[in-house]
């Protein structure tokens, strides 16, 4: 079978049984003369690493070729479609999701494996998923597991469950890994198994080389295991996956100046408390890489910005400049702090700190100018944390890794002053391979008020209609209680007359009599006198 130029990728068949109840698995391979087609990256005459292998998969996509907005060029896995797997489209775009990878998606109801064909050494795997409904199958009907030979990557992972808990709010979400690819392998192997009664989907895949030694240095680095007197080795049987790379004091971006484009975040969501610091940014500094820091560590936006404790002398005695990371209990992580000078510090003993993580010290007496020689010159330090479960419940939720600056005062340094320009955080797989941790549980649903409808104009003419008489009917109802009980007052005073031997008399429609001792008599004779004998 042959290729068309215009066609870089050819998907062959591994002898697949027709039997539907067996894992499939494909394999890829790229034509000779456009091995690095899909790859639209720096020239390496500038590029501080070119990666040996480089594949981007637009999983799902009925297009040979598509292209991201970075200016990528990403190939199709339109091939691979059979009785276990399909192409979907998402049923929606939000506001912060790219049209490629992730309006295409690769719906798997059975087993399935991807085969990328690699040269021995470490890799970087990215997943890209965006939940949401595909085909008619919603968001909650995707559970999956992801392994690559003897590591678990994702165990019954949820999507959608893991971006909506996710802080700062996203729409989708990058799984990196590193993968060590021994001399004997002849490809890298992912393969999605849905959980039962699921599927499983990705959008997209991305599989990058990346320089020996970068993050994965076995017995050359020994790191110290915080919080103990013990080292702790990082060999090639030891998987990783990126949880945090933040530019601290900087901007977020992804990098395009290395070959492996890495993203970075700022480290504004994660720095904690009211005492933040100074960021500073100096994009005119001279970043002098060493072989020991080489250009492909970080690039020269990281070492270019800062975050330090500021000026004040006093008030940065009296406080840690903190940053916290919500991370999976029960992990063994791989810390890197990344610092370069490039303010006014030039000498030793100028700016002298220690460096704390969970409350531990990690390292007492940290001074930059002495590590490195001078300013501008980039250096990392690496540490291993180790985050204990706080009980045994298997879904247990995420637990904060702290990190936190303090000057060190011992040696009497000129300023009282922190610095730190990037953050690198990597989970390191358990004894058994795996790096999954479970899903979060479920973000609750916001309460929602009642909402007032607008009522239309008749519904509100009926009503007046109805509630204006009685309205007016309580008033004069209300009126005529009044006046009743007004008169019925003035009658009770009336002076009772008495005519003759009358000793009592009746008020008109009073319905009732007064009590004789309320009225006066007069004599027939009294009245004669006192009216002069009834003379007008």
């Amino acid at each position: 079978m042959t290729a068309s130029p215009s066609h870089p990728l050819l998907w062959k068949r591994n002898s697949m049984s027709t039997n539907p109840m067996q894992p499939s698995s494909f394999s890829l391979f790229f034509l000779p003369l456009i091995l690095i087609s899909m790859a639209a990256y720096t020239d390496a005459s500038t590029s501080p690493y070119s990666p040996t292998d480089y594949f981007l998969l637009d999983c799902g996509s009925s297009e040979n070729i598509t292209t991201s907005s970075d200016g990528r060029t990403w190939g199709s896995d339109s091939s691979t479609s059979n009785f276990s797997t399909f192409q979907s489209k998402a049923d929606r775009q939000g506001a912060s999701v790219e049209q490629v990878p992730y309006m295409t998606a690769r719906i798997f109801k059975s087993q399935f494996t991807y085969a990328f064909p690699v040269s021995p050494g470490h890799k970087f795997l990215r997943l890209y998923f965006y939940p949401a409904v595909y085909s008619g199958i919603n968001e909650s009907d995707f559970f999956f597991t992801v392994t690559s030979g003897v590591h678990t990557l994702l165990i019954n992972f949820s999507a959608s469950l893991t971006v909506a808990a996710m802080e700062p709010r996203v729409d989708s979400i990058v799984k990196e890994f590193c993968i060590h690819v021994w001399e004997n392998q002849t490809s890298l192997n992912i393969t999605f198994s849905p959980s039962p009664n699921f599927y499983a989907f990705v959008n997209g895949i991305e599989v990058c080389s990346m320089p020996n030694n970068l993050y994965i240095r076995g017995d050359s680095a020994t790191i110290p295991l915080v919080g103990t007197n013990y080292l702790f080795d990082i060999d090639n049987y030891t998987a990783l996956e990126t949880v945090y790379r933040v530019n601290v004091g900087g901007a977020s971006f992804e990098e395009r100046d290395t070959g492996m484009f890495r993203k970075w975040q700022d480290d504004s969501y994660y720095i904690l408390g009211p005492a933040t610091g100074v960021a500073l940014q100096r994009n005119d500094t001279d970043i002098r890489y060493t072989p020991a820091t080489p250009a492909y560590t970080a690039p020269t936006a990281v070492y270019s910005s800062l975050r330090s404790m500021g000026p004040e002398y006093r008030i940065n005695l009296n406080y840690n400049l903190t940053w916290f990371f919500p991370v999976d209990p029960g992990f063994n992580y791989l810390v890197r702090l990344h610092f370069c000078e490039i303010e006014y510090i030039t000498r030793m003993n100028e700016r002298v700190f220690d460096i704390f993580l969970n409350n531990e010290r990690a390292m007492e007496g940290a001074d930059v100018v002495a590590w490195t020689g001078g300013a501008g010159i980039p250096m990392y330090q690496d540490y291993v944390v180790y985050m204990t479960r706080l009980d045994d419940g298997i879904n247990q939720g995420k637990q904060d890794l702290w990190l936190a600056l303090h000057p060190n005062m011992v040696s009497q340094p000129h300023f009282a002053d922190a610095i730190l320009n990037g953050i690198e955080i990597f989970k390191l797989n358990q004894s058994s391979g795996s790096l999954a941790g479970s899903n979060p549980q479920p973000v609750p649903a916001p309460i929602q008020l009642p909402v007032l409808q607008p009522q239309n104009s008749s519904k509100g003419f009926s009503e007046f209609i109805i509630i204006v008489p009685a309205l007016l009917f309580a008033i004069f109802a209300l009126l005529f209680l009044v006046v009743y009980f007004f008169i019925l007052r003035k009658r009770r005073r009336i002076w009772c007359r008495v005519s003759g031997q009358a000793e009592q008399m009746s008020l008109k429609h009073s319905g009732f009599s007064l009590p004789k001792e309320l009225c006066r008599r007069f004599a027939l004779s009294d009245l004669r006198e006192a009216t002069n004998d009834f003379d007008d």
